[in-house]
């Protein structure tokens, strides 16, 4: 299942808003891009162009796909890269006669393959060592 990146965009006289949050895969993984577009009463915007850019540098930009938005003012693009590292994404709308230019916040992932966790104490060795102390001290205050 691919894991879902949100782009939001709105007219450019209003803030953009984005959900900001990590998103991590593996590599290979798919994940899905996808931008709304409404205007400024949150209405979406459908038939309307989105491009999205991806960067690795966040100052080269190539465009990667442009896609056209539906009657949700939603479009989108399913991703999966093989080599590891930091990928930014934004979406952009170039505006038209009625609506003006809007960019999207700029959304990060990270493909890197799973981070080994360090060995968990299991539960019955920290069972044993507090029965140990309890021992320990019930003993020293019998003596």
């Amino acid at each position: 299942m691919a894991k879902k990146v949100e782009l939001i965009l709105g007219k450019s006289r209003k803030p953009l808003y984005a959900r900001r949050f990590q998103v991590v895969v593996k590599p290979s993984q798919p994940y899905l891009l996808e931008a709304t577009l409404t205007d400024d009463e949150g209405s979406p915007l459908s038939g309307k162009t989105i491009d999205f850019y991806e960067s690795r540098d966040m100052s080269t930009w190539t465009k990667i796909y442009s896609g056209t938005t539906d009657a949700s003012g939603k479009t989108s693009v399913t991703i999966a890269k093989s080599v590891a590292g930091d990928y930014y994404y934004k979406a952009r709308f170039e505006g038209d006669e009625t609506y003006d230019a809007s960019e999207s916040n700029i959304e990060k992932v990270t493909v890197r393959e799973e981070a080994v966790a360090a060995p968990a104490i299991p539960l019955f060795a920290i069972i044993l060592v507090c029965l140990f102390l309890l021992l320990l001290f019930s003993r020293e205050e019998e003596a």
